[in-house]
């Protein structure tokens, strides 16, 4: 799954007898000192993936942080 509106960028995994879970906070685009909240515990980021298969059966998701207005995505 994965969430958005919250500012944080984050993952966490599970594995159940049904399979492999994920479910990733997607961070945010926005600066991180707004006029009406000098200082949110807000990290900057972005979810990027692939989707394959026939059917779209295959997923896989990766949490990119963006330090300094820079980020390294796939080399």
């Amino acid at each position: 799954g994965l969430v958005g509106h919250c500012h944080h960028l984050g993952e966490y995994r599970t594995r159940r007898i049904d399979g492999q879970h994920v479910w990733l906070e997607t961070g945010c685009l926005s600066t991180l000192r707004p006029e009406y909240r000098p200082f949110p515990d807000w990290h900057q980021g972005f979810v990027a993936g692939y989707v394959w298969g026939g059917r779209g059966e295959y997923v896989d998701l990766w949490t990119v942080p963006i330090h300094d207005g820079q980020f390294i995505w796939g080399g």
